[in-house]
C-alpha cells in the first residue's frame, strides 16, 4: 500500500520533502505545517486508503470478517493496540526487553512470534509516517545525522501527526525532551484497522531490529524539543 502517490500531492507533504532534503529550514516552521496535514483534502484520503486498501489486500470487507477467520492474529494486534491485562501489557516488556537486550520470557517469544506473524499477513504501508516520544537526552545521542540506527523493539508510528503530537507533549515526564520522528516507512503494518475503536490512530507498526538512515535533526531554540526525520 503506497501512500506516497496522495502524499506528493499534498503541499504540506511537499514541504515535508525540503526537510528530508536538507533545504534551509527550521524546526519553528513544522507545528505549523503538521497542523496543515489535517486541514488538506488529500488528509482524508490516507485515511480511507489506509482503511479501504488494507480490506481489500485481504480479500475482506470489514474487520470483523478477517478478525473471525485470523482469530490469532487479530490478538495479537488486540494485545499489541488494546491490551486489557493489569499491570505493564505484555508489549511494554516485550519491547522494554528487546530496547535492553534482554531475554525474553516464554510467554513473550510467543506473543512477538505471534505479532510478526500478524504484521507478516498485512499489506504494508510505505510513506511518510510520524511518531511522539519524550526522550531523555542520553537517549537521543545515538540519533547521528547521516548515520544508520536501528530500532530494537517494535515502534509504533501513525499517519496522522498529531496522534505523534500527544505522545511528544506528554506532561507525565516533563523533565525529558519532546520527540516527533517524521519517518519514510517502507515495511510498516496497518494494525489499527482492525480495530473500530482505534481506527483514529491509523498506527502504522515496523518490526523489531528496523534499521533507519537519520536524515536530519532540527532542534527548538530552548532544545526542549527536536525533530527527527528517518528514512527507513
Amino acid at each position: 500500500m503506497d501512500l506516497a502517490p496522495i502524499q506528493s500531492k499534498m503541499p504540506s507533504f511537499q514541504k515535508l520533502e525540503k526537510f528530508f532534503r536538507r533545504d534551509k529550514v527550521s524546526a519553528a516552521e513544522l507545528p505549523a505545517l503538521l497542523d496543515q496535514i489535517r486541514t488538506e483534502p488529500g488528509y482524508s484520503d490516507i485515511h480511507m486508503t489506509y482503511i479501504r486498501e488494507t480490506y481489500r489486500a485481504l480479500g475482506v470487507e470489514d474487520p470483523f470478517e478477517w478478525m473471525q477467520r485470523n482469530g490469532e492474529h487479530y490478538s495479537a494486534l488486540n494485545d499489541y493496540i488494546d491490551p486489557q491485562e493489569d499491570g505493564e501489557p505484555i508489549w511494554s516488556t516485550t519491547n522494554r526487553r528487546l530496547r535492553e537486550k534482554q531475554e525474553l520470557t516464554p510467554e513473550e517469544v510467543r506473543f512477538t512470534r505471534a505479532l510478526m506473524a500478524a504484521l507478516d499477513a498485512l499489506p504494508t504501508i510505505k510513506g511518510i509516517v510520524f511518531r511522539g516520544a519524550r526522550l531523555e537526552p542520553a537517549d537521543l545521542e545515538r540519533y547521528v545525522e547521516q548515520k544508520p540506527v536501528t530500532e530494537l523493539p517494535f515502534t509504533s508510528t501513525s499517519i496522522d501527526p498529531q496522534i505523534a503530537r500527544i505522545f511528544a507533549e506528554n506532561n507525565s515526564k516533563p523533565n525529558r525532551v519532546s520527540v516527533i520522528f517524521v519517518v519514510r516507512a517502507r515495511t510498516g503494518g496497518p494494525v489499527s484497522a482492525f480495530h473500530p475503536g482505534n481506527n483514529h490512530e491509523v498506527e502504522v507498526l515496523l518490526r523489531p531490529s528496523t534499521t533507519f538512515m537519520v536524515d536530519r535533526l532540527l532542534w527548538s531554540k530552548d532544545r526542549k524539543s527536536v525533530y527527527i526525520f528517518m528514512t527507513e
